[in-house]
This record gives structure tokens, C-alpha cells and sequence, in this order.
């Protein structure tokens, strides 16, 4: 097993904020997981406001409690659940929607989605949703003023 460091988010960070357009002042990590990349969006002061979503209620407090320790609590607005429900990306139910954050994001936003790629604790429906084929098309309205991929970090 590999661990990530903070310098690898902080890399990642610094690099969303040069290729970011200057119009985009909102974050959102979708698969926000431990936090990493949401507290590394926070520590660079780039964002006015992160906003992070993690599925797994465990996970989700994993992160809090690291964006506490490192100081950065208070920037990041949490949201538990699936991130295609809270986004109305689903194409079906709107009950989980949270349609203010939408609307922020498709005009102030970037989105960084770093989904879990793998492991067993992966069931079948999740690993279709996350295929990258999947998250292109849902993310699609985003990325379309966002940032578009401009090659590896």
C-alpha cells in the first residue's frame, strides 16, 4: 500500500490554482475521502470556499477532524452523501439535491474529482458510477467552464 503525502496534495493544489481561469473562486471535491486534497484547496488560499463530499459517514468525519488539525475547518463546507445525487447528476431522484451548490458551481466552480479507483470494498453499482467514462459525462456541464485537462501533474 502506497500513503500519499501532503506534499502530493500540495502539488496537486498549486497546480489547480495556476490552470484554474481567475473568474473561479469555488472548489469542490466530490470524493473528498480523509481530506487531503480539500484541505490542501483550503491551506492555499487560493479558493474563497471549498466545498468537499464524502459518501461514507467514517470517512467523512476522518476528514473533518484532519481539516481541524490542520487549521482549515472552517473553510471547507462538508456534505455527506453521494455526490451524483447531491449534485443532480443521477438523472432521476432530485430528493438529495442540493440545489444551491449546483448552481454555485456550475458558475463560480472547479471541480477536482479524485474518485476511489479500486479495492473491495467497491461494489459493482459504485464502480460503474466512478468509471471514467461515467464521470465525464456527468461532470460534463462543470467541466465545460472549468478547468479541461491539460496533462499529467
Amino acid at each position: 500500500m502506497q500513503i500519499v503525502s501532503y506534499n502530493d496534495h500540495r502539488k496537486i493544489a498549486e497546480h489547480i490554482a495556476t490552470a484554474a481561469p481567475a473568474n473561479r473562486s469555488i472548489m469542490l471535491d466530490p470524493f473528498c475521502g480523509a481530506g487531503g486534497n480539500a484541505i490542501a484547496f483550503a491551506l492555499s488560499g487560493r479558493w474563497k470556499r471549498v466545498y468537499a463530499i464524502e459518501k461514507d459517514p467514517a470517512t467523512l468525519e476522518c476528514a473533518m477532524q484532519n481539516a481541524r488539525i490542520y487549521g482549515v475547518h472552517d473553510q471547507i463546507t462538508w456534505f455527506e452523501g453521494d455526490c451524483f445525487e447531491i449534485l443532480g447528476l443521477n438523472n432521476g431522484d432530485k430528493e438529495k439535491e442540493v440545489g444551491a451548490l449546483k448552481s454555485v458551481i456550475e458558475q463560480y466552480g472547479v471541480v477536482f474529482a479524485s474518485p476511489p479507483w479500486g479495492g473491495e470494498s467497491l461494489d459493482l453499482q459504485d464502480r460503474n458510477a466512478i468509471c471514467l467514462r461515467n464521470l465525464s459525462t456527468a461532470f460534463d456541464r462543470f467541466s465545460r467552464t472549468g478547468i479541461q485537462e491539460r496533462g499529467s501533474l
